[in-house]
């Protein structure tokens, strides 16, 4: 009898999954199939050929794929390399705290899919749940002042160190991160910054002193550290928490650390004014007239 398991079957979107198939014929190919339908109703895909051994096992973290999506030994390949059916879709988790990602796996005979939907009949399949949140973690909507965003604290006693989060040109709020960095023990504030409530709908400009608002709120919070939240960024907001840690040719950046996962394709272009040090009160000197810096969208070298 084929069995496929998956250990574990719940678990954090980002913790790795052990995947294997017994009780096929000595090798045997087969295709392995993932399918996800996100909480719009988009389907998700992806497919590998695997070979069995000669006991009729395939085991994802042992045996290279040799086609599909993906080729090689990539024992979480099945789920990096989901593909929406319609293009252009992204894979966005938005209700993060109530439900996970429910990820279907299955076993077939490797015969192409028809239409982009994986449709063949399975010989095992299973669920696996994807959270985005561990038990204990808290989230508190965030309305202080002009700032919006969502604050993820982690279980237990003590302070924890702060990260801001911020996604690109897409705007609006967007949480999965942050609740994942507050599940591994981070004070999380995921921030929005254009196109979310009463924010601007666009990104024509940008307000260094609202970044600057949100390190202070998170410095602010009982169970953040003291020390300068690090701000993190995804997608095309990389130059905003690098403009928003610039305090000019001669003084050390504001924060500590800043964490871009964005590559030089696409970027925005934040156009800045030098400006000097800040005085002993910690307000800024130098010849910048405005805390607002304009934008011009970019397409980098590829």
């Amino acid at each position: 009898m084929v069995q496929l398991t998956a250990t574990p079957l719940s678990a954090l979107a980002d913790e790795p999954v052990h995947i294997r198939v017994t009780g096929l014929s000595p090798f045997k190919m087969v295709s392995l199939q993932a399918s996800l339908r996100d909480e719009k109703g988009n389907l998700f895909y992806s497919e590998a050929y695997y070979k069995a051994n000669e006991a009729g096992e395939v085991d994802l973290e042992r045996d290279a794929a040799l086609g599909g999506d993906y080729v090689g030994i990539h024992p979480m390949g099945l789920l990096w390399s989901l593909k929406p059916e319609k293009l252009l879709t992204r894979l966005i988790k938005r209700d993060v705290i109530n439900s996970p990602f429910e990820v279907q796996l299955k076993v077939c005979e490797p015969r192409p899919p028809v239409k982009s939907e994986l449709t063949s009949a399975p010989i095992a399949s299973l669920t696996l749940e994807r959270w985005y949140v561990a038990p204990g973690v808290t989230r508190i909507q965030v309305r202080e002042g002009r700032l919006r965003g969502a604050l993820f604290i982690p279980p237990g006693e003590g302070c924890f160190p702060g990260v801001i989060d911020l996604f690109g040109y897409a705007g609006g709020l967007i949480e999965f991160r942050a609740s994942l960095l507050a599940s591994h023990g981070f004070a999380s504030l995921a921030l929005a910054y254009h196109g979310y409530e009463d924010l601007p709908a666009e990104l024509n400009e940008v307000d260094l002193d609202y970044f600057e608002e949100a390190v202070h709120f998170l410095l602010s919070h009982p169970k953040a550290e003291r020390e300068d939240p690090a701000p993190a960024e995804i997608g095309e907001g990389g130059p905003v928490p690098g403009a928003s840690s610039y305090d000019g040719p001669t003084q050390n950046t504001h924060h500590q650390h800043v964490a871009s996962q964005a590559g030089p394709a696409d970027s925005t272009v934040f156009l800045l004014r030098a400006i000097g040090p800040p005085d002993e009160h910690g307000k800024r000197k130098g010849p910048r007239t405005s805390h607002k810096i304009s934008v011009e969208r970019n397409r980098g070298p590829t």
